[in-house]
């Protein structure tokens, strides 16, 4: 899913225009992998009073995703990069929450180590082309 609106919460920030869940705009993504996120997995256990139990298990862990944000100002940008760099350092996890055409994702998340957030260019006080680069846990 590719050039959609979504709506993204990161622990306690939203990626819209000014970060907040109020804004008038939400931050056009195109995010990488979401997909993936839904994915179910199909195992077989053997259950303590003897016989075999199919079960089907979401399978989020250890998933690597994107999300590249078209336009968001810089003090949203240094805010995000503060608190993933800041979780990266504590080896904190936080919660994500993504809402689209889909089913809402919430999802526990680490951010990548190298280099968590980055962006192509920034003025006017907008930065351009954001990465955040998370992964599930």
């Amino acid at each position: 899913m590719t050039d959609q609106f979504y709506k993204v919460k990161i622990d306690d920030y939203f990626l819209s225009e000014d970060g907040s869940d109020t804004a008038e705009l939400l931050c056009k993504l195109e995010a990488a992998n979401i997909e993936d996120l839904k994915a179910s997995v199909i195992g077989i256990s053997v259950a303590a009073i003897g016989g075999n139990v199919r079960q089907v298990v979401p399978w989020t862990s250890g998933k690597q995703f994107e999300f590249k944000v078209f336009v968001i100002t810089n003090e949203l940008y240094e805010t995000l990069e503060t608190f993933l760099n800041s979780a990266n350092a504590a080896d904190e996890s936080f919660d994500v929450i993504i809402e689209g055409d889909f089913e809402t994702l919430e999802l526990t998340c680490k951010a990548r180590i190298n280099k968590p957030i980055s962006r192509k260019e920034f003025f006017a006080g907008r930065s351009f082309d954001v990465i955040i680069a998370l992964e599930t846990i």
